[in-house]
C-alpha cells in the first residue's frame, strides 16, 4: 500500500482487526467507510470478501493516497459526512494523518504531551502536530449516499471521523437499511448520545478500548469503539450474534 507516514501505517495495519473485535464480516456484505484514511480498513474488508465497498475520505492529500491502494475494488469520494450537504473545513495534521479532523484540538500541547507519551515505541518526538493545513471539502449526508447509489441494505457501517461521529449518527433517518456499526467515538459526551440513540433505534452495543488509548489521556476523553447490531429474532427467541 502507499502511504503518508510508514509508522502509522503499520499501526493501522496492526490494529485494524479491532473493529471486527464484536462484528463478523460476512462474505458478500456491503460496507461504507466514513473517514477511509489510506483505505486500510476497507482493505481489510477486501481480503474478507465483502462485496460493495463505499469509502469517503475528505481530506484531499489522503484521499489521494486512498484512491491509490482501494480505487480498484471500492467506490470512493473525496467527500465527508455530516449533518447536511455543503462545505466543511478540515485540518490535516501531515505528520499524523489519523488525527485530521474538521474539529481541530484544544489544548494541543497538553494532548500531544500526553499522546505521544503512550505511543513512545511509535513516536520519536513531539512533531505530531505541530504541522498543518486546512482544507476545504464538500460534505454530504448518509442518507444522501443511500438514496446516491441506492443501497437497500447497510451490513456494516464504520465510522472514524475524529470528534465528528455524532454529526453522522444525529442525520440518519434510513435505520432500518444497516444492520451493523463500528464506531470510534472521541468524547464520553459523545458516546452517551450516540449509544442512546443506537439503543432508540433497536441496536445492542459493546464498547471496547481502541488500543490507541488502553489508558486515559489527560485533556482527552477515553477514546473507544462502539460496535452495534440488531438482535434477530428465531421463533419466539432474540437472538445476539455476537463475535465472542
Amino acid at each position: 500500500m502507499q502511504y503518508i507516514n510508514q509508522e502509522e501505517l503499520i499501526f493501522m495495519q496492526n490494529t485494524v482487526d479491532e473493529y471486527f473485535e464484536f462484528i463478523n464480516l460476512k462474505e458478500n456484505d456491503t460496507v461504507i467507510d466514513v473517514g477511509a484514511n489510506i483505505g486500510v480498513f476497507s482493505k481489510r474488508c477486501r481480503e474478507l470478501n465483502a462485496g460493495k465497498i463505499f469509502a469517503f475520505e475528505p481530506v484531499k492529500p489522503i484521499y489521494n493516497i486512498c484512491k491509490h491502494n482501494i480505487g480498484s475494488f471500492a467506490t470512493i469520494e473525496n467527500v465527508g459526512l455530516s449533518r447536511v450537504k455543503g462545505k466543511k473545513s478540515y485540518r490535516y495534521y501531515g505528520n499524523n494523518t489519523m488525527f485530521s479532523t474538521s474539529y481541530p484540538f484544544d489544548n494541543i500541547d497538553m494532548f500531544m504531551h500526553s499522546f505521544c507519551k503512550q505511543k513512545s515505541e511509535i513516536i520519536n518526538d513531539d512533531y505530531y502536530f505541530t504541522k498543518f493545513k486546512d482544507y476545504e471539502s464538500n460534505v454530504t449526508t448518509l442518507d444522501n449516499i443511500i438514496d446516491k447509489y441506492q443501497l437497500e441494505t447497510i451490513d456494516i457501517l464504520k465510522i472514524d471521523v475524529v470528534k465528528a461521529e455524532l454529526d453522522i449518527i444525529e442525520s440518519i433517518e434510513s435505520w432500518d437499511k444497516i444492520k451493523n456499526l463500528i464506531i470510534k467515538v472521541y468524547s464520553d459526551d459523545n458516546k452517551d448520545k450516540i449509544m442512546k440513540l443506537l439503543c432508540q433505534n433497536g441496536f445492542e452495543i459493546r464498547e471496547n478500548r481502541a488500543s490507541i488509548f488502553k489508558k486515559p489521556i489527560k485533556y482527552f476523553q477515553k477514546p473507544c469503539i462502539i460496535s452495534a447490531k440488531r438482535p434477530r429474532i428465531s421463533g419466539r427467541f432474540t437472538i445476539l450474534d455476537w463475535k465472542d
